[in-house]
């Protein structure tokens, strides 16, 4: 599948990096904290008379629509919108940042509704192994050349799977990580190089692959609550996992989250996925988690919880799920799970 940007991207100012010399820098993305501010939706033109109005008139419009400030509204600044991918904040070439809005300056300087502020680092790596293609970093197997068990990697190769992707695996042991990667991205992995830059963190691969590949779309169009569902699910998972002690407090933490899964689940119709009747990238988070689980429960825990007599629904939709041509492509043996999770109870 060949690569290019979407018609509706647009640099500020018409400033298009150039990738003509390998030695650019590298753009990093990672989760940064996000900060939100809780105020009623502004909006307004470059042409509207409300960017004449003097700043002090700005500071109190600004203080009295907020309850927290977290960012310096300017009416010639350029603010990072929330209709626009984490993916495509961008940086210059040049030592200060620049953000990428959809719309003009005035315009997102004033939409106060769920600013996000994010601090990026620019970063320099030099030629990179993967120009023109696609080179997925990921936890290594025992073996140390094989693939892991990491289920956010599992995550990003699944949606690799379901768009199509041609993508080489480099599976990577901790001390076989590369130096750029130790260095410049802190040896996270998952981390993903397609051509000239890097994104490392699961959640950003996704939202930088759905978003410059949108075929197949993944994006929910209505997730029916499951997000919130899934809140809190893998952390309830692992503690299960790692309990060696099977305590009454990690099990039934664990119940309470399958019971929300499978409620939520109830709510639709048979055979439906997370989000109804289309796989979804929830799904593509979900399913590697729910494989786990299911290893975890047969390898430690004897059998208990039953999932298919305790928890019907959400074991056809891990059946329905496992039978996927992207789970099967990008599936590990058990043994894998169990030594990773064996390291973890140790």
């Amino acid at each position: 599948m060949s690569f290019s940007y979407p018609s509706d991207y647009k640099y500020p100012k018409g400033d298009i990096p150039k990738w003509e010399d390998t030695e650019l820098p590298e753009r990093r993305r990672e989760n940064t904290t996000i900060t939100k501010t809780r105020a009623t939706k502004q909006s307004t033109t470059r042409s509207s008379p409300f960017t004449t109005v003097p700043l002090w008139i700005m500071w109190v419009a600004a203080a009295t629509a907020t309850t927290t400030i977290s960012v310096l509204v300017i009416p010639t600044c350029e603010a990072f919108s929330t209709n626009v991918p984490r993916v495509m904040l961008r940086q210059s070439p040049l030592k200060y940042s620049k953000s990428v809005s959809t719309t003009s300056p005035s315009t997102t300087a004033l939409n106060m509704a769920g600013v996000r502020t994010r601090g990026l680092e620019q970063k320099r790596e030099g030629p990179t192994p993967t120009e023109g293609g696609m080179t997925l970093y990921l936890k290594a197997a025992e073996d140390g050349k094989s693939v892991g068990d990491c289920p956010f990697a599992h995550n990003v190769r699944m949606v690799l799977e379901e768009k199509g992707l041609d993508y080489d695996l480099k599976p990577t042991s901790p001390d076989g990580k590369p130096q750029w990667l130790l260095e410049y991205y802190d040896g996270k992995m998952p981390a993903l190089r397609h051509r000239k830059e890097c994104y490392v963190e699961s959640s950003v691969i996704v939202d930088y692959l759905e978003y410059f590949f949108p075929e197949p779309s993944l994006t929910p169009k209505d997730d029916h609550g499951a997000a919130d569902v899934l809140d809190g699910f893998f952390p309830a998972v692992a503690k299960f996992l790692k309990d060696t002690e099977d305590s009454d407090e990690t099990t039934n933490n664990l119940k309470t989250k399958l019971q929300a899964f499978e409620d939520h689940l109830s709510k639709l119709p048979d055979g439906s996925f997370l989000c109804g009747p289309e796989f979804t990238l929830l799904d593509c988070r979900v399913v590697p988690q729910l494989y786990h689980l299911q290893v975890g429960i047969d390898g430690y825990k004897n059998g208990i919880p039953a999932l298919a007599e305790a928890f019907p629904k959400t074991y056809a939709y891990m059946q329905t799920c496992f039978a996927r041509p992207s789970f099967q492509a990008s599936i590990y043996p058990a043994e894998t799970v169990l030594w990773g999770w064996g390291n973890a109870r140790s």
